[in-house]
């Protein structure tokens, strides 16, 4: 018996994910085409579906003789997840619906403190952001919580980090706050499943997050790739330069003394829009520490790719900023390459500035997913 009622919520959830996956609409006879399942069992698991609005009729395809096929596609509002992007200044925050797509989001100045009234005031701001989008509060998933450290997502614990006030942080004390389930992971590996989710052209990829501090994510088969001890994509504490500039870390040379955000914003008084107007307005100064930059980054980029093989996803605090140098980073990346005159590749971030929080969001909608 226990048999025939797992075969049935195995059958269920491919037929969900499979709807959910192709990002369009699907016909039964597709279903049974591609997930190898008779007609009476895909009625019944549409019917089921159907019935609890995880899934909606759309419409019909064109007939080919006799009555056209109905299209279903899933429905993107059935639930909502949210998102924090925790660093030692800010949280970005935001709502996505199960698209991914952004319903609210805000950025929030405040220092962390991991005390009682950080986290309340970190409970008032998603209050205010839940009543500003009117969704109730039952839709709402979880909150995933992204933070500057390696994490062990299956034991939910923080492992190390080098912002120590971090180390102790649980999902408990987030959810005993907030009023929602919470789950911790790594800023990276949040950043790198936003701008690979869902994205069909994409199957394997590396997120280079260029943040305060450099960081990576590698993806496989769009599915995060944590490494044996949750340590994989530290492209930051790679050898750049061997005894080359002082890293953070203690070390000598780290990718992360020449790339991270800091190496343009601490030339502007911490900010980065006015370096980047700075380079507009071809200062000398800052036109040769972006000159060199592009250097170092080119080469971080083609290593990565002889490295792995696969897209190499830009973003970060910098990454927003690329859009207008993008042919210069192109130029260089097809200097450096061995095997290819075109750099396609190299692909800019999609969501920019909250990616790493709607990543966070997604990690709850990846699990959903898995129990529809």
């Amino acid at each position: 018996m226990s048999n025939n009622i797992d075969l049935k919520r195995n059958n269920q959830n491919k037929v969900y994910q499979y709807i959910y996956m192709n990002g369009g609409p699907v016909s039964k006879y597709d279903l049974i085409e591609q997930l190898d399942l008779s007609l009476p069992t895909v009625n019944l698991i549409l019917k089921y579906l159907s019935e609890n609005h995880y899934i909606y009729d759309c419409g019909t395809f064109g007939s080919q003789g006799g009555r056209p096929p109905k299209a279903f596609t899933y429905n993107p509002h059935l639930y909502y997840s949210i998102g924090l992007d925790i660093t030692r200044h800010h949280v970005h925050m935001v709502m996505i619906d199960l698209s991914g797509n952004i319903v609210e989001k805000t950025r929030v100045k405040i220092d962390f403190i991991p005390e009682e009234s950080y986290y309340m005031s970190l409970h008032d701001k998603i209050s205010e952001m839940t009543a500003r989008s009117g969704i109730d509060r039952e839709k709402i998933l979880s909150v995933g919580i992204a933070l500057p450290v390696m994490v062990n997502v299956e034991q939910q614990t923080v492992l190390h980090g080098s912002l120590t006030e971090f180390n102790n942080v649980t999902p408990e004390t987030f959810s005993r706050y907030l009023g929602f389930p919470c789950l911790i992971c790594n800023d990276a590996n949040a950043g790198g499943l936003a701008e690979s989710w869902n994205i069909k052209d994409i199957r394997n990829s590396f997120y280079l997050s260029l943040n305060n501090t450099v960081g990576g994510a590698i993806l496989q088969n769009n599915r995060l790739y944590f490494g044996e001890t949750y340590e994989s994509g530290e492209i930051g504490h790679v050898t750049l330069i061997n005894d080359g500039r002082l890293c953070y870390c203690g070390k000598k040379g780290c990718v992360d003394a020449y790339i991270s955000a800091l190496i343009l914003s601490n030339s502007a008084d911490g900010s980065m829009d006015k370096f980047f107007e700075y380079v507009k307005e071809k200062s000398p100064y800052h036109l040769n520490i972006w000159n060199e930059y592009l250097e170092y980054l080119a080469i971080t980029v083609n290593n990565l790719k002889m490295l792995f093989d696969c897209s190499i996803i830009v973003g970060g605090y910098v990454g927003p900023y690329l859009e207008d140098f993008e042919d210069i980073i192109r130029e260089k990346l097809i200097e450096r390459n061995t095997y290819h005159e075109e750099a396609e590749y190299f692909r800019i971030c999609r969501f920019k500035r909250y990616a790493t929080a709607v990543g966070a969001a997604l990690l709850n909608v990846e699990n959903f997913l898995k129990t529809v």
